[in-house]
């Protein structure tokens, strides 16, 4: 006799497809649970037609409004009351039995509704909050930062880890960083790395004429363009070489954020350098497909030091030897299956001298890449990744007594 799936909720602050991690958990969880999500909708278009699976409630909201409101909530915790009403009208409507709530800025709200609701929450951190927080230009910015207050977040985080009932991280680096800080017990953190779904790749077609290539050299990056992210870096390595090899070309593709669009204007669009400020992720396998080599230059701060950007796995899915900034989930990857190459973080120079050892070692290239594609096949993917977030999950949901308003 079949049981009968449990009720669960996810809950986004922000368009549901806007990080892989969260669909790809949800596809996972479908497996075994009902699975309701409550994510905000910033046009009234969206999720009409959701994926199969699950149940998608959307908060249609102004963008610029869930901004602010997110940008004070350190200041007047108005956010916060607005999710607690929103999330506690989903548990009673859907009975839910646990909540999977995402990144550090949530665990109070998961707190408050539990208190109101007695519903346990998983609370899923995508990077090192406190220190990543310090690193985006809208903290730093008067008079945003007087009602941001980023430095707050590292004073709090001991207590606001506290409040939930599981944990979620990116690496072992990152559930080690908490334990050994805060005395966590291990046995409540769960790690989910960003790994790739593999069927949905294998569903993308390649377009071998979506880029003209030509007679270049493609160095490749996907994703958010700004400084901390390394772009500069990119942008000045390929300049440094570009008198040596002229038919060296850098494609980036992602939004330039938005703090820093001053800054990047005069670099992008040359006629050695093309950006595209999105295209559809079916297409990020054609723009792999004619590309060299691809990049995560990621500059070395404590936030990024704790896991994998979904770009990496990506990236060694589709067979190109990846050039990496020496963060230490960056090198125990490569290192640990001969997939590419790391470099000083935020030192263009040495970039250059890895993008013209490739250049030359063609057949490294390829080494690199087969090795990356079966180290994604192998080890990294959500088919592989999934048996802890259901251990995890059994645990919560065997134990829950949620009481619904």
């Amino acid at each position: 006799m079949m049981l009968e799936k449990k009720n669960i909720g996810v809950i986004i602050d922000n368009d549901f497809y806007n990080d892989p991690r969260v669909p790809n958990q949800v596809k996972i969880l479908s497996e075994k649970y009902n699975v309701h999500v409550l994510c905000f909708s910033f046009s009234d278009s969206e999720y009409q037609d959701p994926p199969s699976g699950f149940n998608i409630t959307s908060i249609c909201i102004n963008k610029k409004l869930k901004n602010f409101l997110f940008g004070i909530q350190n200041t007047f915790p108005i956010y916060d009351y607005f999710w607690v009403y929103h999330i506690c009208r989903f548990i009673k409507d859907y009975s839910l039995e646990s909540i999977h709530v995402h990144d550090l800025f949530f665990a109070n709200i998961g707190r408050l509704v539990k208190k109101r609701t007695n519903t346990p929450f998983i609370l899923d951190l995508h990077e090192d909050y406190p220190v990543s927080v310090l690193k985006y230009m809208w903290t730093q910015r008067f008079p945003k930062k007087l009602v941001a207050r980023p430095k707050k977040w590292a004073k709090i985080e001991r207590k606001l880890l506290s409040y939930p009932d599981k944990i979620v991280v990116l690496s072992s680096f990152h559930k080690k960083a908490l334990v050994e800080k805060y005395n966590l017990k291990p046995e409540n953190i769960a790690i989910y790395s960003n790994v790739p779904d593999l069927k949905k790749y294998e569903s993308y077609q390649i377009d071998n004429d979506i880029f003209d290539k030509g007679n270049r050299f493609i160095v490749f990056y996907f994703g958010v363009i700004s400084k901390r992210r390394g772009i500069l870096t990119c942008i000045n390595a390929v300049n440094n070489l570009r008198s040596k090899y002229p038919f060296l070309h850098l494609l980036l593709i992602g939004p330039v954020d938005k703090a820093e669009i001053e800054i990047f204007k005069r670099y992008l669009n040359t006629d050695h350098i093309t950006h595209f400020a999105w295209k559809d992720i079916s297409l990020l396998p054609s723009y792999m497909n004619v590309s060299d080599i691809c990049v995560s230059p990621i500059l070395f701060e404590g936030g990024n030091d704790h896991g994998l950007a979904n770009k990496v796995f990506q990236y060694a899915l589709y067979k190109k030897p990846i050039l990496a900034s020496n963060t230490r989930p960056h090198t125990e990857f490569i290192d640990e299956n001969n997939c590419g190459m790391t470099f000083v973080a935020d030192d263009s120079d040495d970039l250059a001298t890895k993008i013209e050892f490739l250049f030359h070692n063609r057949e490294k290239c390829i080494e690199y890449g087969e090795n990356g594609h079966k180290a994604v096949i192998d080890k990294y993917n959500t088919d592989t990744m999934k048996a802890n977030l259901f251990g995890m999950y059994a645990e919560l949901v065997r134990n829950a007594t949620c009481c619904p308003l």
